[in-house]
């Protein structure tokens, strides 16, 4: 039993049959079932993504797309876009909706309508002010991010540098692609703390 729990979930994954691995892959974050998919044999993981919902499919897609050691290849998607034009309470609401389905709510991140990262606002601000004040008034412009061809040690020295629970990810032309999150970082860097 012991043997088993010690176990990488990778064997255990191969071991699978397809529509099982399928429906326990598709329940993992975004860029944990990456992380997974890029240590299986190529057909096995290819058969897992054709099997999985297509929008979660093409998320994962994108995360393994990224090369190894880069900040793309550490991001996840699962984070809460919101806009310039809402309010507090609009944001609140959106919170309510996504929350669960989110990496990371401590920060959050505000977009143009072409999905540029233009702010960020922490949630302790949003908490303490008032409902119809707007996001555009509260946010933080000058946002410190990497993008996703970065190697992922210059994300790690921000973390180490500023002290961030989370690090925006963005393409070369600022629209924001993912978030990487301390967790993250000390998962990679340094595993055996995970144990």
């Amino acid at each position: 039993w012991q043997a088993f729990l010690e176990m990488p979930i990778g064997d255990l994954i191969e071991g699978m049959g397809e529509e099982r691995a399928t429906r326990v892959v598709e329940e993992m974050a975004a860029d944990e079932a990456a992380d997974l998919l890029s240590e299986l044999e190529e057909e096995k993981a290819e058969t897992i993504l054709d099997g999985m919902e297509a929008e979660r499919s093409e998320e994962v897609r994108e995360l393994l797309a990224h090369e190894e050691d880069t900040a793309g290849a550490l991001m996840t998607t699962d984070f809460i876009a919101l806009k310039t034009g809402y309010s507090v309470d609009q944001t609140i609401a959106v919170l309510r909706q996504e929350a669960r389905e989110a990496e990371n709510i401590y920060y959050l991140y505000v977009l143009d309508d072409l999905g540029h990262l233009v702010g960020v606002v922490t949630l302790r601000s949003l908490i303490v002010s008032s409902p119809e004040r707007r996001l555009a008034d509260l946010m933080n412009t000058r946002v410190i991010s990497v993008t996703t061809g970065e190697d992922k040690s210059a994300a790690a020295e921000l973390f180490a540098k500023y002290r961030f629970r989370a690090l925006p990810v963005v393409d070369d032309s600022g629209v924001m692609k993912g978030i990487i999150t301390i967790d993250d970082v000390l998962a990679d860097v340094a595993p055996e703390l995970n144990r």
